[in-house]
C-alpha cells in the first residue's frame, strides 16, 4: 500500500471521545433522531476536521514535499504529497484550498490537477479488486506507446468496475501510472456498444457528405437526418463509430454540433445579417466575422446562431472560429491600442520577419518581449490589422497558449543542457521524447508547454510535432524500464484553438515561415 502504516497526526483529536465510542454501537441500538441534520451542519463539521490536515500542509509543507520524488508529472507528485496522510484526513480539504497551499509554496497547479490528485488520494482500493488487478496484470499486452495494454486489461472478463480514481489508485499500487482522464475514456468506450447495422448506416451517410464540408457541417447534417434521429444513437456511440472510420471528434465538438443543430435563428437576427452582409470582408475568415460584428450593432445571439447563418449563406467556417471571433470582437471593444503600442508592435514585426521565423513563434516572441508594456494578443491583432497585416486566429491562439505556458526558473536552467545532451540525428518527435524521458523538473506537460520550452532551447517547431511526440509516449512499469511514465496534462484552451484547425483542415500545423518579402501575411483561416 502507498499509505504509510503510521498513525495519522490528526486522528488523536477524536481517538477517545464518546462520540467515537457511540459509533461502535450495534445497528439495533441506533435510533433515528427526530431533528433534521442540515447540510450546513455537515459542511461545518467537515471543514473543522479538514483544517488540521490543511494546517499541517501550510506549516510543514517543506517537510512533506521533501519526501516527494523529484521526477514525474505534477499530478503524480501532488498525489505523493497527499499519500502521506490518511484518507479520512483529506476529506475536509477542497481542491481550491489544496491549490492555494501549493501555489503559496511555488508549486503551480490548476484546480483540475488538485481535484484529480485529491480524488485519487482519498480512495482506498478494496482488497479483492486489488488482488484481481495484480493477478491479471502480467497477462495483458504491454506494447509501448499505445493504449493496447490498458484496453486488454479492461476487456478481460471479470475486470472490476471501478471508478477512474479507484482504478488509477489500484494501478499506482503496482507501479503503473495512467491518467484519470484516460482511464475514464477507456472505461466508457469499453462499455459502449454499437450495432453493426447502425455503424454501417452512419459510415454510409458520412461518406456521402461533400469532402469540402468542414467537420462541424458534416456533424450537423448527420444530426438533421430523420433516419439518424430515429436510431437514438448517443454521443459516445457516434464518437466510437467515427473514430473507427478515422475521424476524430472531441466531446466538446459534439456538444457544439448539438447546439448548432438545436439552435433557431430569429427574425431580427436574420434581418441584421442580411442588412450588414457587406461588412463580411477581410483577409481571413476570422477577420471577416470580427468585422461583421464590430462594424454593426447586432441583436443578442449565440455562436451557434451566427454559425448557422453563415453556413446558410454558403460560408464554410468552423464553430470554434465563430466562438473565438465573437470573443475577439467583444474584447476589442474594451481595448484601445495607443500610438506607441502600435509603433512597438509593427517595429517588432518588421524586425522578426528578417529571421525567417515561423508565424506562431514570431507572434509569441512579440508577446514575450513586449508584454511588460501591457501589450496583449488583442493589441497585436488590432495593430497588425491597421497596418494591413492579417494573422489568423489559429496562429495567434497557438502563440498565446505557448506564452501562457511559462516555464519556471528551474525549468529554464534545465532545458538547454538537457536538450544539448540529446541525439540530434533523430527525427524531431523522437528527440522530444528523449528529452521528456530525462525530465526531472517539468510540470504540467502540454503541447503548448513543449512548444514553449523548445523555443527556449533555440528550436522552432510546430504544434503538430509536439502533439505527435506526446502521443507517442507510452506507460511502463518502473521495474521494466528506468524511465518514469509521463502524465500529460489537459489544456482546454489549446484544444479549442486546435479544433479550429481540425475542422477546417488547417495547414497551419505545418511549418510556415514569415519572410521579409511578405508585405502582409495572410494567415490560414
Amino acid at each position: 500500500m502507498l499509505i504509510t502504516d503510521t498513525t495519522s497526526p490528526f486522528s488523536f483529536g477524536i481517538s477517545g471521545t464518546a462520540a467515537q465510542t457511540s459509533l461502535t454501537s450495534t445497528l439495533a441500538e441506533v435510533k433515528q433522531s427526530h431533528q433534521r441534520l442540515f447540510m450546513s451542519q455537515l459542511r461545518t463539521r467537515t471543514r473543522i476536521h479538514g483544517n488540521a490536515c490543511l494546517d499541517a500542509l501550510k506549516t510543514r509543507f517543506a517537510l512533506y514535499w521533501a519526501k516527494v520524488p523529484a521526477q514525474g508529472s505534477i499530478v503524480s507528485r501532488v498525489e505523493a504529497l497527499l499519500f502521506q496522510f490518511e484518507q479520512q484526513d483529506l476529506m475536509g480539504i477542497t481542491a481550491r484550498e489544496l491549490r492555494e497551499v501549493l501555489q503559496e509554496n511555488n508549486v503551480r497547479v490548476n484546480t483540475t490537477t488538485a481535484s484529480s490528485a485529491l480524488a485519487t488520494a482519498r480512495v482506498e482500493v478494496p482488497a479483492q479488486e486489488q488482488q484481481w488487478i495484480n493477478a491479471h496484470w502480467n497477462n495483458t499486452c504491454h506494447k509501448p506507446g499505445s493504449q493496447a495494454w490498458l484496453k486488454s486489461l479492461l476487456d478481460i472478463e471479470g475486470c472490476p468496475d471501478l471508478k477512474p480514481s479507484v482504478m488509477r489508485r489500484a494501478l499506482l499500487n503496482i507501479g503503473v501510472n495512467v491518467s484519470t482522464s484516460m482511464l475514464s475514456d477507456m472505461a466508457v468506450a469499453a462499455k459502449v456498444k454499437v450495432s453493426a447495422r447502425h455503424e454501417t448506416l452512419i459510415r454510409t451517410w458520412w461518406d456521402g457528405f461533400a469532402e469540402e464540408d468542414c467537420l462541424m457541417s458534416k456533424l450537423v447534417m448527420l444530426l438533421r437526418l430523420p433516419e439518424y434521429q430515429q436510431m437514438a444513437v448517443t454521443v459516445r456511440q457516434l464518437q466510437i463509430v467515427l473514430g473507427k472510420a478515422g475521424v476524430k471528434v472531441s466531446r466538446e465538438m459534439m456538444i457544439s454540433a448539438r447546439a448548432a443543430f438545436r439552435s433557431k435563428i430569429t427574425v431580427p437576427q436574420q434581418a441584421w445579417f442580411d442588412t450588414h452582409r457587406a461588412m463580411f470582408t477581410g483577409y481571413t475568415l476570422g477577420d471577416k466575422i470580427e468585422n461583421l460584428l464590430r462594424h454593426s450593432k447586432h441583436p443578442p445571439m449565440m455562436p451557434a446562431q451566427l454559425w448557422n447563418m453563415l453556413r446558410n449563406a454558403g460560408v464554410q467556417v468552423s464553430f470554434a472560429m465563430v466562438r473565438q471571433a465573437m470573443r475577439g470582437a467583444r474584447a476589442a471593444t474594451n481595448v484601445i491600442v495607443t500610438a506607441d503600442q502600435e509603433r512597438v508592435i509593427i517595429a517588432a514585426w518588421n524586425r522578426l520577419c528578417q529571421s525567417n521565423m515561423s508565424l506562431v513563434k514570431l507572434l509569441g516572441t512579440i508577446l514575450l518581449e513586449h508584454g511588460h508594456l501591457g501589450i496583449t494578443s488583442v493589441h497585436v491583432k488590432q495593430a497588425l490589422n491597421r497596418a494591413d497585416i492579417s494573422v489568423s486566429n489559429v496562429a495567434l491562439g497557438l502563440a498565446l497558449a505557448a506564452v501562457k505556458a511559462s516555464p519556471s526558473t528551474e525549468e529554464l536552467s534545465w532545458i538547454k543542457p538537457a536538450w544539448a545532451s540529446i541525439n540530434h540525428e533523430k527525427m524531431m518527435e523522437f528527440r522530444i521524447r528523449d528529452l521528456l524521458a530525462l525530465n526531472r523538473v517539468l510540470q504540467e506537460i502540454t503541447p503548448a508547454k513543449v512548444q514553449r520550452i523548445m523555443w527556449e532551447a533555440g528550436e522552432d517547431i510546430c504544434i503538430k510535432t509536439c502533439i505527435n511526440a506526446l502521443n507517442g509516449i507510452g506507460f511502463s512499469r518502473p521495474d521494466a524500464s528506468p524511465r518514469q511514465p509521463l502524465l500529460v496534462a489537459e489544456d482546454k484552451e489549446l484544444d479549442d484553438i486546435l479544433d479550429m484547425a481540425l475542422e477546417m483542415n488547417d495547414t497551419l500545423t505545418g511549418h510556415q515561415h514569415v519572410t521579409p518579402d511578405d508585405n502582409r501575411w495572410i494567415g490560414v483561416l
